[in-house]
């Protein structure tokens, strides 16, 4: 089946790697802190699994507009002992929630190549511990982008295996009653999965 096949369908997992990055405390009548390259991990493999989904609509056979969502996962490590804050997860995702215009060719017979760049909010599930609050719920964040590339192969008919590799980036600010939290989230995703074209 030829690539510019209009409507699909995609679901994938894979691992991703958060880039280590200056954690901002904002306090009530108390200057700002600044915890530097705060380590996180993704633990993509544990419960609640990463994963992703998308659909999408090539208007030729080379150009195409999509909407996904990435249930991206952070955890902050080694926040330093003492320090006002004492947890830092996004445990049930960040959740990005993004437009993307995609590029498609074919490389060879039933393989092709594509890239997407996107944009849109995102749906943080935030887990922050200070000394004398806390927060654990769903908020509105602020802006996501995105920039992947992978290619495809025709598994059968209408099945198509994917590999892509994605990067992520969101600047997020968390306020509390008394506190603040904010630091930029970059992240690498490398990622497999099916595609079902209708």
């Amino acid at each position: 089946m030829p690539l510019c096949s209009q409507w699909y369908a995609a679901a994938y997992a894979g691992a991703t790697k958060t880039h280590a990055a200056d954690v901002r405390v904002s306090r009530v009548a108390n200057p700002d802190v600044v915890l530097p390259k705060v380590r996180f991990e993704g633990r993509s493999f544990s419960r609640p699994l990463y994963y992703g989904i998308r659909a999408g609509y090539m208007l030729r056979p080379s150009i195409g507009l999509e909407g996904e969502f990435i249930h991206l996962k952070v955890f902050a490590r080694d926040l330093p002992r003492g320090s006002v804050l004492q947890q830092y997860n996004i445990s049930h995702g960040l959740n990005l929630v993004l437009g993307n215009v995609v590029w498609r060719r074919s490389i060879a017979d039933r393989v092709g190549g594509a890239v997407r760049v996107g944009l849109g909010p995102t749906i943080p599930h935030v887990e922050v511990r200070m000394i004398d609050e806390s927060v654990d719920e769903y908020r509105l964040g602020n802006i996501a982008a995105q920039f992947s590339g992978g290619v495809e192969a025709q598994l059968k008919n209408r099945l198509w295996w994917a590999g892509e590799y994605k990067y992520t980036m969101t600047k997020q600010q968390f306020d509390l009653v008394n506190s603040g939290v904010e630091n930029v989230f970059a992240t690498h995703h490398f990622v497999t999965g099916i595609v079902f074209r209708f």
